[in-house]
């Protein structure tokens, strides 16, 4: 990740605060950039993702990681508005 983009990461999560008992619902994680550092603080983080390319991506990245079993990673459309 480039220098000014992983900074911007990490303001990111910063400024939100979270503490190590949070569970995090995140919307378009894509590769994973702002879900590794998300990773880094958070208890859990659930990423919903709809193109399979960045499904794939992000457990490939995840795998073998101790951030492995703290993220679960849902394909698709999982919201049902009524």
């Amino acid at each position: 990740m480039a220098g000014g983009k992983a900074k911007k990461t990490r303001s990111i999560v910063q400024k939100a605060g979270l503490k190590s008992t949070d569970v995090v619902l995140e919307i378009g994680p894509g590769t994973g950039n702002l879900t590794l550092k998300l990773l880094e603080v958070a208890k859990r983080v659930i990423a919903v993702e709809l193109d399979p390319r960045m499904v794939l991506e992000l457990q490939r990245r995840v795998q073998g990681t101790p951030f492995a079993t703290k993220l679960q990673v849902i394909q698709g459309l999982s919201f049902v508005v009524r």
